[in-house]
């Protein structure tokens, strides 16, 4: 899945997974990425960013399960991420070859991952198509 993340907006070459709610992307710094095509969005650039803290609403479904920000997140195939969350604008339809973007959302809840593990398919991150309050679809 194609999108983008920020403000200006970077490729976000995406996993689509409908088991889990989180949606994330590798960011700046990166103690540890998994390597692909795409640039590593950098919050620090982006002028949409906000940072959000475990005590947030949007934190509090991940703490409720033991995923703080700073804590571990793995999935069942054993890849795994660590890092923060925060809000952003993502871009939809901003593909290769596309002058004009078809959607965007603001104020997305979404993981920033620092320390990441796992195979991850040339993708920057996953989107989060489950059934919690944090996925992609129940934010929109």
């Amino acid at each position: 899945m194609e999108l983008a993340i920020g403000t200006p907006p970077v490729p976000f070459v995406a996993l689509f997974d409908t088991d889990s709610d989180l949606t994330w992307t590798q960011c700046r710094p990166c103690k540890v990425c998994f390597p692909h095509d795409m640039p590593v969005y950098d919050p620090t650039a982006s002028s949409s960013f906000s940072p959000l803290t475990c005590s947030s609403n949007a934190c509090l479904p991940m703490c409720s399960r033991g995923c703080t920000p700073s804590s571990l997140c793995g999935y069942r195939d054993s890849s795994h991420l660590a890092g923060s969350l925060g809000m952003e604008t993502l871009t939809f339809g901003s593909g290769p070859g596309q002058v004009q973007a078809a959607a965007f959302a603001g104020a997305v809840a979404f993981g920033c991952g620092r320390d990441n593990g796992g195979d991850w398919y040339n993708s920057t991150g996953l989107v989060g198509f489950g059934r919690g309050s944090l996925s992609l679809v129940a934010q929109l």
